[in-house]
């Protein structure tokens, strides 16, 4: 099976939760995400088959009328809760990489992510471009501000044990921890690691330059190793 990549986003809770603010932030990451690849430019709308796919034309009131009819549906059982978009870049799902939006959701118990799944195919393009990749990821970051941010891939399989509240169970490629998330991990278990860089109100860690490899023996024992140190096995 190949390997692909992953940025995933997370967040409790957001304070500007009307229609026009989300579809500026909602513009503002795609936008970025176009900046790193053309082929990242979400073209569609998910549907239950091809047929019936609605091509998607990136503008704020576009994004303003698709979070308003998600919006309209939820908030009728409670104000807190959210609504998640989605869109996808090719009618070709090999090539497709497809972004998720939940967001709005204005409670501490509730989910707001971003997550965007790079297909396969651009693994070349993102083997000669992670540093590109990692200002993109920290141009997010600085965006959507998460509780915890990271890039994963496919093929390291425990990266997905998603068995966690208040921290994560590991580290990844590349992470972002927030000063709440730092200082629940322990501040002192951060310092003298490679990789640590300061941004949004948290750090950025960085494990490798090159592109993260789940077949790389020495990649996995780096992984493992800093995940204990950190103390983030449960």
């Amino acid at each position: 099976m190949e390997q692909s990549y992953s940025l995933i986003f997370w967040k409790r809770q957001m304070e500007d939760t009307d229609t026009r603010s989300l579809a500026k932030l909602v513009y503002e990451i795609l936008e970025k995400l176009i900046s790193y690849h053309s082929e990242l430019y979400p073209q569609y709308l998910p549907a239950r088959s091809k047929r019936n796919v609605n091509k998607f034309i990136l503008c704020e009131e576009e994004l303003v009328t698709l979070l308003d009819k998600g919006l309209n549906k939820e908030r009728q059982y409670s104000l807190d809760l959210g609504t998640t978009v989605a869109f996808f870049t090719s009618l070709d799902e090999e090539k497709s990489a497809k972004i998720l939006f939940s967001i709005g959701y204005d409670s501490p118990l509730l989910d707001n992510s971003i997550v965007i799944d790079f297909p396969a195919t651009m693994n070349e393009f993102i083997g000669k471009n992670t540093l590109r990749l990692y200002t993109l990821f920290q141009d997010i970051v600085e965006i959507f501000q998460p509780y915890y941010a990271f890039v994963a891939n496919s093929l390291n399989n425990h990266i997905f044990n998603h068995d966690w509240i208040d921290k994560p169970c590991c580290v990844h490629w590349m992470n972002y921890f927030s000063r709440e998330t730092v200082q629940l991990i322990g501040e002192k278990k951060f310092r003298g690691l490679k990789g640590i860089t300061a941004g949004g109100d948290g750090i950025f860690l960085l494990l490798q330059n090159n592109l993260f490899d789940a077949a790389d023996t020495a990649a996995l024992k780096q992984q493992a190793h800093i995940t204990r140190r950190l103390g983030l096995y449960r």
